[in-house]
């Protein structure tokens, strides 16, 4: 965390407009200190990086709603679902999009939570597809550039973005290796990618970027994706090692 943190103040001082997104399960790890705190570490760690949304992954909904929603409370972001639902209650546990007014224009990200391999205890995890159809019109309506944080994997990505013209483009992650990090739907021309693949032990040594810009006509061009090895090269962030130690005094 340390070194992604300084990563992240690199890449604000060195662009004026930036996000900063994450992809799903950060919340439940194999690390003591995150499974000690029930993620009130990381969302601290978070908030410190100046995060802007997190999609809920299945791994994530393994802390339960009560958890959940205190880690929710401490988030200067928002937790996006636009598919999981509190057990014996209609309405969304999250919020299924969010917008952020960055560089003149409207932004809206979605989130999908795929599919659990088992019943979660006191959530509900819905059909996202279903989810996507009743959402993403109603965020593109109010955006100029839509983008889906999805925890479906890969393959579910590919079809997602096959199916759905207003989004541009799709950060994914979720436990299913893709072979290519970065693709184009030749249905629609969405773009998507595919974040960290999480491996015990190893999960966020990494870090993804994507540059993305507009013509002088307001066209979308979107970059290339790049997958950052946070290397010691990458000095650890003061402030973030202070919070580390503090959480291993506990």
């Amino acid at each position: 965390m340390a070194r992604r943190a300084t990563f992240i103040a690199q890449q604000r001082a060195q662009n004026q407009h930036l996000l900063v997104l994450d992809a799903g399960d950060a919340l439940f790890s194999d690390r003591a200190l995150t499974q000690a705190s029930q993620g009130a570490l990381i969302i601290e760690a978070m908030n410190m990086m100046g995060y802007d949304a997190m999609v809920l992954g299945e791994q994530d909904l393994r802390l339960g709603p009560a958890v959940l929603r205190e880690r929710m409370k401490e988030a200067f972001f928002p937790f996006l679902s636009a598919n999981v639902r509190a057990r014996g209650e209609g309405h969304l546990f999250a919020q299924p999009y969010t917008l952020v007014d960055l560089g003149g224009r409207t932004w809206a990200i979605v989130g999908l939570t795929g599919l659990p391999p088992a019943e979660v205890a006191g959530l509900v995890v819905d059909d996202p597809v279903g989810a996507a159809r009743e959402w993403i019109p109603e965020a593109a309506r109010q955006a100029e550039v839509l983008i889906v944080l999805s925890h479906l994997g890969w393959s579910q990505n590919i079809l997602l973005a096959d199916m759905f013209p207003e989004v541009d483009l799709i950060i994914g992650g979720g436990a299913e290796l893709a072979r290519i990090q970065q693709a184009t739907s030749a249905v629609t021309g969405s773009q998507l990618v595919q974040a960290e693949f999480p491996s015990a032990g190893h999960a966020g040594r990494m870090i993804g970027r994507w540059q993305v810009g507009f013509s002088n006509e307001g066209r979308l061009i979107v970059g290339e994706w790049q997958v950052v090895g946070l290397e010691p090269s990458y000095a650890d962030d003061p402030a973030i090692v202070q919070l580390l130690t503090r959480y291993t005094d506990h």
